[in-house]
């Protein structure tokens, strides 16, 4: 038993520890010219990209890399990678996103001004390739080439009944920063959450949940509804015991019943059923016709 409880437990810390990593991170929507979508904390207006947490679980990004220059592709240690890219800052804890949330990184080449200003600025004549790498500067995330945009359209990921998402241009009046790109229509749930949780940790987690739940809520059925059946027996006991214990008492109609009983015996006794006398036992002979015959013989 204590094998299978600790089994579970590291499961579930393997499970939150790669949670909060980036690795769960996808670029979600770019825009490279923005004059009047969203404003940053200072009410300046800049390019930016949108990442999103797919992962049901906390994800953080600090310590990872964003960068657009595709020379990090380049054979080169990771010192010399990391140089060439935005390191988005360790000690900020505005990075740990929430589970299936968005985070927006303003691409303005000001990185004095916070934790989500870029070190870099997007073209907004030509395409930008985007990429996320992890902390340790060799992993690629995430990546992808955005086309030329007008100003204030942006190129975002939609999902559709397909397996794989979808990259569209959207136009200036259909941008959806922080908010999902996610069309389901003609999905069925079983596709959505397929994708939704591709490595299956959360049906995982919901099963055993599930699980523990149901036995927990049997054990204390058994437990408690045992218990209540000896209570009520025991006080079932109780209340004979005390009516066995107690003086019989009659009640007002028991003694009028007595009374009826008494008075129509005491009638019967006087009036139809027995003698007039009480010490004297008489007998009425009924004459028959052979007996008068025999008495008119014998007075003759």
């Amino acid at each position: 038993m204590k094998k299978i409880l600790f089994s579970f437990l590291l499961f579930c810390f393997c499970a939150v520890s790669f949670g909060q990593t980036g690795r769960n991170l996808r670029i979600n929507e770019v825009m490279s010219y923005n004059t009047q979508s969203i404003t940053d904390q200072y009410g300046q207006k800049s390019g930016w990209i949108e990442f999103f947490n797919t992962a049901f679980a906390y994800a953080d990004i600090r310590g990872c890399f964003i960068t657009n220059n595709r020379d990090v592709l380049k054979d080169m240690s990771a010192p010399e990678r990391m140089k060439l890219m935005y390191q988005i800052p360790k000690e900020d804890l505005k990075t740990k996103i929430l589970p299936r949330q968005y985070i927006i990184f303003f691409t303005d080449g000001l990185p004095n001004r916070g934790t989500f200003h870029t070190n870099f600025q997007l073209s907004d004549s030509t395409s930008n390739w985007i990429a996320l790498f992890d902390a340790d500067g060799i992993s690629i995330i995430d990546s992808i080439t955005v086309p030329p945009l007008a100003a204030n359209s942006s190129y975002a990921k939609f999902y559709s009944n397909k397996e794989e998402p979808v990259w569209r241009i959207v136009r200036a009046e259909n941008v959806t920063a922080g908010v999902t790109n996610t069309i389901d229509l003609g999905e069925s749930k079983v596709s959505k959450f397929k994708r939704m949780d591709r490595f299956g940790f959360a049906i995982t987690i919901i099963a055993i949940l599930i699980v523990i739940i149901t036995l927990a809520i049997l054990y204390i059925g058994f437990k408690y509804i045992s218990k209540g059946i000896g209570l009520f027996d025991k006080t079932k006991q109780i209340k004979a015991t005390k009516a066995i214990n107690q003086p019989f008492k009659k009640s007002q109609c028991d003694d009028e019943d007595d009374i009826a009983a008494l008075t129509m015996a005491l009638h019967q006794h006087f009036s139809i059923v027995h003698d007039e006398e009480s010490d004297v036992l008489t007998i009425k002979r009924e004459e028959s016709i052979w007996r008068l015959s025999e008495l008119r013989r014998f007075k003759r």
